[in-house]
């Protein structure tokens, strides 16, 4: 028994669990140094999990979709069953879906209403569209097919071999954008800290349908409120990004579930647009020191 309380002490230290953040930020910057797990190596079995693909995007990202989504095809480790869009219909994404096959979902049928639901301005900024990205993103069980799905931003391209679930466990990527808003948030929530220091805030994340519903169940038992209420109601006046999608799924998922989650270095780097080219220029350019690349609109052109 005390064998075993130290290997699950010793496996939550080695997850960052209980370390303290500047500690655990070290960690990882030294895991990066040193290129941990840059790597990854699933076995035959994972490589045959099926998963579906889910991105949430809006027009101004359709210049990026064709290379973004052939990132994703060649460097998922998974068997990707079909690729759901999710946005407006503004005819752009859906003709797009119809010439290469992706399957096209109007983001006002997967909650049943819009962004104008999701009311939330700081100092004059409209934010009721991030926020309603991420009620979308924790809303895809509704129509996937798989038992697990992945969800990419639209925005993030994938240069080299990713697998996010190896041995039974779900792999997460940790950063150092650690953003206390966020914290602070999911103790509210669920009236518990979060397990980890580090962030998890990594444009990518693997969700399993069941987690994510025993996950909402908890926040309307806890809230007595719908899931989605509960969500929105921690928009803030005065904090730009009060909650994140990622964070609180994986943060949930690694409190409930310790022993199912691995922890992996974010290899990421953000460029902006002027940058992007093709998926071969890419990988030539930036694949030995990353594994995907984010070309955010906010980043200035360098």
């Amino acid at each position: 028994m005390i064998r075993a309380y130290i290997l699950t002490l010793r496996s939550r230290i080695h997850s960052g669990r209980f370390l303290p953040l500047a500690l655990a930020w070290h960690v990882l910057r030294l895991k990066k140094l040193f290129r941990v797990d840059f790597k990854v190596y699933p076995d035959a079995a994972d490589r045959e999990i099926e998963i579906d693909l889910v991105i949430p995007t809006i027009s101004k990202d359709v210049a990026l979709l064709e290379e973004m989504i052939a990132g994703a095809k060649k460097n998922i480790l998974h068997r990707i069953r079909r690729v759901f869009i999710v946005s407006r219909d503004d005819n752009v994404l859906p003709a797009f879906c119809e010439k290469h096959g992706y399957s096209f979902v109007e983001e006002r049928s997967v909650m049943g209403y819009g962004k104008e639901r999701t009311a939330y301005k700081v100092n004059g900024v409209d934010r009721s569209g991030w926020m309603f990205q991420q009620i979308l993103k924790l809303s895809s069980e509704s129509f996937v097919g798989t038992k697990n799905y992945l969800i990419i931003d639209s925005d993030t391209v994938l240069i080299k071999p990713h697998s996010f679930i190896e041995n039974g466990k779900f792999i997460f990527a940790q950063n150092e954008e650690w953003h206390e808003p966020y914290f602070r948030t999911f103790k509210k929530l669920f009236g518990y800290e979060a397990p980890t220091s580090l962030s998890y805030t990594s444009h990518m994340m693997i969700f399993n349908t069941d987690k994510l519903r025993m996950m909402k169940a908890e926040l309307e038992r806890r809230n007595g409120s719908s899931w989605d209420a509960v969500y929105m109601s921690t928009a803030s006046e005065s904090e730009m990004s009060c909650i994140s999608d990622y964070d609180t799924y994986a943060n949930w998922v690694l409190h409930n579930f310790p022993d199912e989650v691995g922890n992996r270095a974010f290899y990421n780097k953000g460029l902006s647009r002027d940058r992007f080219s093709s998926l071969e220029q890419l990988t030539s350019k930036y694949g030995r020191r990353y594994n995907s690349l984010s070309f955010h609109s906010y980043i200035k052109v360098s």
